[in-house]
């Protein structure tokens, strides 16, 4: 091949790179803003915090294993060892570790969410019913609490245990 036509088809040939390249990019940019929602968190745990109105928050300190704290107003049913942050206006508690694989899992399009928030609207609904509870049936509602936080840490950590 002449130098004339390799100087002709080296610029084609980088364009049809770039644009692969392009391309590429922009694929692998789409599928990741399809898991990370605003400020890099994924969109499950952004989705989970808005659809139960603040009563659960997820924190993280590595960017992929998140904790889940559920809002409380009392320390009713806690042990003495519960993680508890309270702010100015609320207090918050610890529930469960929710790991980067079940976020990964979560966040995966294919897969079916309605387990875990069956488990989350189960702790909400337990927990309200525990706060209204007469005295009598205190302990059986505060077990029943304590059951839904268990079922919840079971789904978290096992994909069968979430169905």
């Amino acid at each position: 091949m002449s130098v004339a036509v390799f100087g002709r088809l080296l610029p084609m040939a980088c364009a049809i790179h770039a644009s692969v390249l392009v391309l590429i990019l922009t694929l692998w940019f789409a599928c990741a803003s399809a898991q990370a929602g605003e400020g890099g968190r994924p969109t499950v745990v952004q989705d989970l915090e808005k659809g139960y109105g603040g009563f659960f928050v997820f924190t993280t300190a590595d960017g992929r294993n998140y904790d889940i704290f559920q809002r409380i107003e009392s320390s009713q049913g806690l042990s003495a060892d519960a993680n508890i942050v309270c702010m100015m206006k609320e207090c918050l508690l610890e529930i469960a570790a929710m790991p980067q694989s079940a976020v990964a899992r979560y966040s995966d399009q294919t897969s079916n969410i309605g387990g875990l928030r069956q488990r989350l609207s189960g702790i909400r609904d337990a927990y309200s019913a525990m706060r209204m509870a007469l005295p009598d049936n205190r302990p059986a509602a505060i077990d029943a609490w304590h059951e839904a936080l268990m079922r919840l840490t079971l789904c978290l950590n096992t994909a069968e245990e979430c169905r």
